[in-house]
């Protein structure tokens, strides 16, 4: 329990609602979302993995950050303008990605390599952003998860 007390989490953060930290999520799955339902003409994404225990700590480790951003919040709240156009900077790339991905431009290396560090990028930016620090580490397991499923399963 001192480490608690040495991170004065409850001095630091509340819980609350970030509602542009919902948006931001919801923006990032919508491309995840169409895909499920429409699969591109060269869907190369659609294999089954061969990392499936990657795969579940990722999944885990990812609604880990998901609620850590959306329902923990510093009690300080200022944001960074920067890291949030950075971070929506992320979005939009990651979004016309997907257009490219479903137009069949691009090669397989670069699209699955945009299409797992993108998101993840857009996510640690929007923390730093807003100073919520207590979602970092799960973000950043899930973004290695993300990394390695897409390197082993796609690349190597």
């Amino acid at each position: 329990m001192k480490m608690w007390k040495n991170l004065d989490i409850e001095n630091r953060y509340k819980f609350g609602f970030d509602y542009l930290a919902l948006i931001i999520f919801a923006v990032i799955m919508i491309p995840n979302i169409f895909w499920t339902l429409v699969p591109a003409k060269n869907d190369y994404l659609r294999i089954e993995s061969i990392t499936p225990v990657v795969d579940l700590i990722g999944s885990i480790f990812q609604v880990i950050f998901i609620a850590a951003l959306c329902f923990i919040n510093p009690k300080k709240k200022s944001k960074n303008g920067t890291l949030l156009i950075a971070s929506w900077c992320c979005i939009i790339f990651y979004l016309i990605v997907w257009i490219f991905y479903y137009i069949g431009i691009g090669n397989k290396i670069s699209m699955t390599l945009a299409l797992s560090v993108a998101p993840c990028v857009a996510f640690l930016l929007y923390e730093f952003c807003v100073k919520n620090y207590f979602a970092i580490l799960p973000t950043i397991v899930f973004t290695t998860c993300h990394i390695i499923f897409a390197v082993v399963n796609f690349i190597i």
